[in-house]
């Protein structure tokens, strides 16, 4: 359920599903893909599913311009499964590879998918009241994030054209000083902090203002 503070904090980290460990394949997209349905699908119907990243790995791909294992476009995956749905992780299981697509069930389905306006105000309003948001940033300097704050310190860029990595937004916080996003990872929970971490809002650290989207139900 969300937890709101005050109007100074929103977290939704508790309708979200434990952080997917996909160091076999490059699918971070279809990860945080995945995570903002997950997210939809608590609010409008109460049930925690857990849904198929390799659903989307197999066959997002084609028509839809995504590249499998070697990652995608979250608005792409969007488009792939308001046509044609997606399975759970239990009929679609995690492969780790590039396989022919079997889609099976198609056990939930999308009217439409959102892109935010890119200002992280608006991001801030559609997680308030649209829950997870997939996102996009540059992560070349996370691989060896344990904890903290990153920010463009990090080394990380703020340029559109440098966006490489997939996350899932879940939620922000503000402690003092601190504005910051609390992010969900697809590098397992060995990673950061159990698999999350916290990027540093309202300066567009990373360029996380520059590709926002979220499905609707």
């Amino acid at each position: 359920m969300f937890t709101v503070f005050l109007e100074m904090t929103i977290d939704v980290l508790t309708i979200c599903n434990l952080c997917k460990d996909n160091s076999q394949a490059t699918e971070n997209e279809e990860s945080h893909f995945v995570g903002a349905m997950e997210g939809q699908i608590f609010l409008k119907k109460g049930s925690l599913d857990s849904l198929s990243p390799q659903n989307l790995v197999d066959c997002a791909i084609g028509q839809y311009h995504n590249a499998g294992c070697n990652g995608g476009m979250m608005d792409n995956a969007f488009q792939y499964v308001i046509k044609n749905g997606i399975d759970t992780e239990k009929e679609y299981p995690y492969r780790g590879v590039d396989e022919k697509c079997q889609q099976k069930e198609h056990a939930h389905k999308f009217s439409k998918y959102v892109d935010i306006h890119p200002k992280e105000e608006d991001i801030s309003k559609a997680l308030s009241a649209n829950g997870p948001i997939a996102a996009a940033m540059d992560a070349s300097t996370l691989l060896f994030y344990s904890h903290g704050i990153v920010d463009h310190k990090s080394g990380c860029s703020d340029d559109a054209n440098d966006l490489n990595h997939g996350i899932l937004l879940v939620g922000y916080e503000t402690q003092g000083v601190d504005d910051y996003w609390i992010v969900k990872n697809s590098w397992g929970t060995l990673w950061g902090e159990q698999g999350y971490f916290k990027l540093r809002r309202n300066i567009n650290a990373c360029g996380i203002k520059h590709v926002t989207s979220f499905p609707q139900i």
